[in-house]
């Protein structure tokens, strides 16, 4: 282990938006989870290219894509859970899906609820927000927000790097 450095690799993702807003846009890529996927994440983010509009939404505790997004993509459901939101209780279908933010932050094997969505496909909560730093700034009339993923890694001598 004497040829090998420690490091940092840092994905991020930004956007600044005019005016003030309460919500925070993001665009992020769908695609099926499969077992195969976590041998490459090049290969991933390159089949990952269907785009749909979001939000982060830090008072929601997980991800959820719509309906639409479910029967566009022919996601096969894991199985159900039960989802609390202020209209009630509802049984709700689960997949697997991997999600590709912009500037290819790629969040593999990642477990989302479909749901009757207005106004957007994709509702990143806490369970991806959780995963990096999420930054909120109103400033000059532009809000700017910033989402970045720290994953730890080794550097070989030959500059390949490896998962911690």
């Amino acid at each position: 282990m004497s040829d090998l450095t420690p490091g940092l690799t840092i994905n991020s993702m930004r956007s600044i938006i005019p005016g003030r807003s309460s919500n925070i846009p993001a665009h992020a890529a769908i695609s099926q989870y499969e077992k195969s996927d976590e041998v490459n994440a090049e290969s991933v983010i390159a089949k990952t290219t269907t785009s749909f509009h979001g939000i982060f939404d830090t008072g929601a505790s997980c991800s959820v894509i719509s309906e639409r997004v479910a029967d566009q993509l022919a996601l096969k459901k894991t199985n159900t859970a039960v989802v609390h939101t202020a209209g009630g209780a509802f049984q709700q279908n689960c997949y697997v899906v991997n999600i590709v933010l912009p500037n290819n932050i790629l969040l593999s094997a990642r477990q989302v609820t479909a749901a009757k969505l207005h106004n957007f496909d994709v509702l990143l909560g806490m369970d991806v927000i959780g995963l990096g730093d999420f930054i909120i700034s109103q400033r000059h009339g532009f809000l700017l927000v910033e989402f970045s993923i720290y994953t730890p890694h080794y550097t070989q001598s030959n500059n390949k790097k490896l998962p911690l």
